[in-house]
């Protein structure tokens, strides 16, 4: 399910699509990535995986974005 949502997301989103095809991001990285990009903020949110290990860029996103975080139950 993971490949396939990240598949569709990719044909929105062709900065990060060409940087997973580069081998400039990890498919980790694209799959967290493609959570919350859109057109409009993929290249600031691309910028944010070469400063942020990948375990926690979905918290650096969300505080970019100001998304705040819901608790799983």
């Amino acid at each position: 399910r993971v490949w396939v949502r990240v598949a569709h997301a990719l044909v929105e989103l062709p900065l990060i699509r060409q940087a997973f095809q580069d081998g400039a991001v990890s498919f980790d990285e694209v799959r967290v990535l493609c959570r919350y990009a859109t057109a409009e903020n993929e290249g600031e949110l691309l910028a944010l995986t070469a400063e942020t290990p990948v375990e926690d860029l979905a918290s650096a996103i969300r505080r970019e974005l100001a998304i705040e975080s819901r608790k799983r139950v």
